[in-house]
């Protein structure tokens, strides 16, 4: 499945970036567009005898991916975690085919959890991950191929302007087929809340995108003047933009 392998990771980018697909709003005095600042994105893979949390972490034009990985509590006893071995994949920006690999390794020193730095390079991403063991049990490593998972993800965006503050939660799954890894959103939790009392909300517009981006909807709702709004959507559609009105 190695062809599709940049698609699978374009997916999982794409997803991150949602919100920097900023929409256009008339301006008013009595309304404002909120602006992303920070955020990240997280997904588990689940072995045998680990758990792997995949972060990637955003703020402004600064960002950072990692992995945590822990030994299982069942497994504590009889494993620990002698070292890690990661392939990165060197994609070509135009062809998107894998020009070749980097190899580097990280010393687990035995321990029952490890977190890993990931290279931070726009050409070169992850390809596959191997866990060695120090353990008498039968299952000596672990290997997984990064992004070629179906686990549950949650994309969480921190967004703020003069009167405001918000956070979205969006939570979901992937869907893996011939084209690429396509997130589904199966869940969305936004909260608004204002920076004085005396900026009472009116409404809140959504504005939603599909995974693509080629579609776009729009949802109200209403702000009963009160402070803060807390807004649950059960869509698979992404949110793109926010925009709060005041009285």
């Amino acid at each position: 499945m190695r062809f599709s392998r940049f698609l699978l990771i374009v997916g999982v980018v794409a997803l991150v970036s949602v919100f920097a697909m900023s929409t256009s709003f008339a301006v008013s005095a009595n309304s404002e567009k909120l602006t992303q600042y920070k955020g990240s994105f997280s997904s588990n893979i689940n072995k045998k005898i680990s758990n792997i949390e995949q972060v990637y972490a955003f703020k402004n034009n600064n960002s950072k991916e990692y992995y945590k990985i822990n030994i299982k509590k069942n497994y504590q006893n009889k494993y620990k975690i002698r070292s890690v071995n990661v392939r990165y994949a060197v994609v070509d920006n135009e062809t998107h085919k894998i020009r070749n690999f980097l190899y580097k390794n990280y010393t687990g020193k035995n321990k029952k959890s490890l977190k890993i730095d990931i290279l931070n390079k726009d050409d070169t991403f992850i390809d596959k991950v191997t866990i060695n063991y120090f353990t008498k049990g039968k299952i000596k490593n672990e290997s997984f191929y990064s992004y070629y998972y179906t686990n549950n993800f949650t994309l969480v965006n921190y967004l703020a302007s003069g009167k405001a503050n918000a956070k979205a939660v969006q939570k979901g799954d992937y869907k893996i087929t011939q084209l690429g890894n396509i997130p589904i959103i199966k869940y969305q939790n936004v909260k608004i809340i204002t920076k004085s009392k005396k900026y009472k909300i009116k409404a809140v517009k959504l504005i939603l995108t599909n995974f693509k981006g080629t579609k776009t909807s729009y949802k109200t709702f209403k702000g009963y003047g009160k402070n803060s709004l807390k807004i649950q959507l059960y869509e698979n559609i992404f949110i793109r933009d926010i925009k709060v009105y005041y009285y």
